[in-house]
């Protein structure tokens, strides 16, 4: 309190570092150690599905059936280390399928609360566990299915994503290239385009330098889109890019015609008419329509 100014003052960054947010953490953390092992190792992969989750995906994760879910978190709910979310959670203890559009979710009641779940888990070993999630999330309701659903295929590719580093074998890493593809065109949908512009750039990372010779589709559409994407977020740069390496390496100049109509555009809205123009005749030459570039009356 500041007597001379008759006020209270505090400082939010110091009481963020300071020791009230240390014995919280150590609160919670002596909460989780006194969970049995089966109920933590559920708590801990909840914590990694984010701060809200919900019980059938955490099913899918455990390989368990929603009741047997419920019952594992129960202490957990005790303790109040998670509180539980939405009218369905009576379904899930009779045992009872949800159908589609019904959900039953846990949320843990702060950010500190699910950050000291998740270190619980060594750091070396969180890529790892990540992995297993993403894979058997994946699996839980096959790759077609899960490409169909926006909110499932964002979770997948964020867990196979912190564990891409992992993975080895070319099929699987071309696996995650499309779903980051999936993701990528759901966050369009969306007119999320910088986070679909990301997702495209894992997808191309995932391909590898030598994509474009060994998966010559999937890298044209990663390119592509991104190249689109970039454009509508405002990335002229990363635009620029996909658009040149399109160009350099497309066969046809019909799958090279996406990024002449993206640059005629980007130009025309930078008032760069000459460079929209040349940009367009230059697609034309590819069709075979050859027009002056400096019209005569003969011509018109």
């Amino acid at each position: 309190f500041n007597h001379q100014a008759r006020s209270w003052e505090w400082d939010l960054s110091r009481m963020e570092r300071g020791q009230a947010s240390l014995d919280v953490l150590a609160l919670f953390g002596a909460k989780t150690a006194r969970l049995a092992d089966e109920t933590r190792d559920a708590l801990i992969r909840g914590a990694y599905l984010g701060n809200r989750f919900d019980v059938a995906s955490l099913a899918a994760i455990l390989d368990q059936e929603l009741i047997e879910v419920g019952r594992l978190l129960e202490p957990a709910v005790r303790e109040g280390l998670l509180v539980p979310v939405g009218s369905c959670h009576r379904y899930v203890a009779a045992g009872l399928r949800l159908d589609e559009g019904q959900s039953a979710s846990y949320v843990f009641p702060h950010d500190r609360v699910q950050q000291a779940v998740y270190s619980l888990v060594p750091e070396g070993e969180r890529a790892a566990l990540h992995l297993v999630i993403g894979r058997r999330l994946h699996s839980s309701v096959g790759p077609a299915a899960a490409l169909r659903s926006g909110a499932h295929i964002f979770q997948v590719a964020h867990q196979l994503n912190l564990g891409r580093a992992l993975i080895d074998d070319p099929g699987e890493r071309r696996a995650l290239a499309l779903v980051d593809l999936e993701a990528a065109l759901a966050a369009k949908r969306s007119a999320a385009y910088a986070a679909a512009l990301d997702y495209l750039s894992l997808g191309l990372e995932l391909s590898g330098a030598d994509g474009w010779a060994r998966d010559y589709p999937l890298q044209l559409q990663l390119h592509t889109e991104a190249a689109e994407c970039a454009y509508l977020a405002a990335a002229p740069e990363r635009m620029a890019s996909h658009t040149e390496s399109v160009l350099a390496h497309g066969r046809t100049v019909l799958e090279k015609a996406p990024v002449f109509l993206l640059l005629v555009d980007a130009y025309t809205s930078q008032n760069r008419l000459n460079d929209a123009l040349g940009k367009g005749l230059e697609a034309l030459v590819e069709l075979g329509v050859t027009f002056p570039r400096s019209p005569k009356l003969p011509h018109i």
